[in-house]
């Protein structure tokens, strides 16, 4: 149903509001950050890039992890710590736009201007059905009732962690990459296909010279997607972050490491919905960011 602007006025006041309080805590948030930082959307391939990053670290370095790849890292930081030859890296949502509706999103980055930005991106359509599967699913205790949880497409079409919220902060981070002290888009896609030259450009990036291919390919092989589901059902790193609980391990959808899947979208929407996304992604979203 279209809103009047009667109907309309009290939900932008709302959202005003919201965003006002969140503010200071989004703008410590990124202070905190170190000069080194992944930005993504969730569900872009985080969790699978920081294990491949930890284990080719592992790889090449063993004894600092003590002969342990079951170390569970959940903060590329430590790598730091464990060696000062690893720059400070950190991982981050930027203010976590999932949980909000689009109104809401901090659209400004110069707090960044100092720090050196790899944007991770994943075909919305794949991002979104796969978000939707983590709320519905995975149990999280921060489900607002806002989302419209009903249905993939009702989820999709929403105005709160939908496709509005994921092409604004898309196309606020290209507006803003002039911004940042560098600034890199890498491809989910990308990452999947070529995992191996993916990792190495991504390590490049970061001033990370001293990670040999021959670990990252050893990485990449560990952290395979079917290990990985394998690893998680068996509660490898003892962690609820990577793990599914027991009474959902016949549940596909359950899983952090769910499918992983490049186009795995189309076994969800069908085609009219699949149109209908394509046309509002192609009206709105910034071509630079590759779908």
């Amino acid at each position: 149903m279209k809103q009047t602007l009667k109907t309309l006025l009290p939900e932008l006041i709302i959202n005003k509001i919201r965003k006002r309080k969140r503010r200071p805590i989004y703008q410590e948030l990124v202070k905190n950050l170190p000069d080194n930082v992944i930005v993504s959307y969730p569900k872009c391939g985080r969790t699978w890039l920081r294990l491949i990053i930890n284990h080719a670290f592992y790889f090449e370095y063993p004894e600092l992890f003590g002969g342990n790849p079951k170390e569970y890292i959940d903060t590329l930081l430590r790598l730091n710590e464990k060696s000062k030859t690893f720059p400070k890296l950190q991982m981050t949502h930027d203010g976590r736009p999932m949980y909000y509706h689009y109104r809401e999103l901090f659209r400004d980055k110069k707090l960044y201007k100092e720090k050196k930005v790899l944007f991770l991106v994943r075909e919305p359509k794949d991002t979104l059905i796969s978000w939707y599967f983590h709320l519905t699913q995975r149990g999280t205790s921060l489900k607002k009732k806002e989302f419209d949880l009903t249905s993939i497409e009702n989820f999709i079409m929403g105005h709160y962690g939908g496709l509005k919220t994921i092409i604004r902060f898309y196309n606020d981070w290209i507006k803003a990459k002039n911004q940042c002290k560098d600034f890199k888009i890498v491809k989910y896609e990308d990452m999947r296909n070529h995992p191996i030259d993916s990792v190495k450009e991504i390590l490049s990036f970061f001033n990370v010279k001293d990670i040999s291919l021959s670990s990252i390919a050893k990485s990449v092989e560990f952290n395979d997607f079917s290990k990985m589901k394998q690893k998680e059902k068996e509660n490898f790193y003892g962690t609820n972050a990577i793990g599914v609980s027991s009474d959902k391990q016949d549940n596909n959808d359950a899983y952090k490491v769910r499918k992983g899947k490049v186009g795995g979208y189309k076994d969800y929407l069908s085609d009219s919905t699949i149109d209908s996304i394509d046309k509002i992604i192609k009206n709105s979203l910034n071509h630079e960011v590759g779908y």
